[in-house]
C-alpha cells in the first residue's frame, strides 16, 4: 500500500518537474503556473516526505511485529522440532535398551541350555559308568561263581580220589590181612591136590 502511494507521489513530482521545464522561467502562463505550483510542489514534497517517514515508521513497526512473529514462529517450530527429536531419541534409546535386554535374555537362555546339555551329558556318562561298573561286578561275580564251581569240582574230585584211595587202601589192607591169616592157618589160595 505504501509502495503504491510513494510511486504515485513520485509520478506527480516528475509531472511537476516536466511542467516547470516546459513553462520556462518567464512571466507567461507557464511561469505563473510554475510560481503557483511551486508552493504546492513544496507542500507535496513535505507531505511526501512525511508520508514516506510515516510509511517507513509503520513498515518498521509492522516489520518488527512480523519479525517478532516470525521469530516466535521459528522459536516455536524449533522448540517443537527439538521436543520431537528428543522424544525420538528417547524412543530410540528405549528400543536399543529393549534390544539389549532381549539379547541378554537370549544369551542367558543359551547359557542355561548349555548347562542343561552339559548336565544331561554328565548324567549319561554317569549312567554309562554305573552300567560298566555293574557289568564288571556281574563279570566278577560270574568269575567268582565259576571259580567257586571249579573249586567245588576240584574238591569233589579230591574227595572222590581220597575215597577211592581209602577204599583201595582198605581193600589192600583187607586182602593182605586175609592172606596173612590164611598163611597162619596154613591155607593158601592155591588148590592142594592129593
Amino acid at each position: 500500500m505504501w509502495d503504491d502511494i510513494r510511486l504515485m507521489l513520485h509520478c506527480l513530482f516528475l509531472v511537476d518537474c516536466k511542467r516547470e521545464r516546459e513553462g520556462g522561467g518567464g512571466e507567461g502562463e507557464g511561469a505563473r503556473y510554475i510560481s503557483n505550483n511551486k508552493d504546492d510542489n513544496d507542500d507535496d514534497r513535505r507531505g511526501q516526505k512525511e508520508a514516506e517517514e510515516e510509511g517507513e515508521k509503520e513498515e518498521e513497526e509492522e516489520g518488527g511485529k512480523e519479525d517478532e512473529e516470525e521469530t516466535n514462529t521459528h522459536k516455536s517450530y524449533a522448540r517443537k522440532q527439538f521436543a520431537e527429536e528428543e522424544k525420538k531419541e528417547e524412543e530410540d534409546e528405549k528400543e536399543e535398551e529393549k534390544k539389549e535386554d532381549e539379547k541378554e535374555e537370549e544369551e542367558k537362555k543359551e547359557e542355561e541350555d548349555e548347562k542343561e546339555e552339559e548336565k544331561k551329558e554328565d548324567e549319561k556318562e554317569e549312567e554309562k559308568k554305573e552300567e560298566e561298573e555293574e557289568e564288571e561286578e556281574e563279570e566278577d561275580e560270574a568269575g567268582e561263581e565259576e571259580e567257586e564251581k571249579e573249586e567245588e569240582k576240584e574238591e569233589e574230585e579230591e574227595e572222590k580220589e581220597e575215597e577211592e584211595d581209602e577204599r583201595r587202601r582198605k581193600w589192600r589192607k583187607r586182602k593182605r590181612g586175609g592172606r596173612k591169616r590164611r598163611k597162619r592157618r596154613g591155607r593158601t589160595n592155591k588148590k592142594s591136590f592129593g
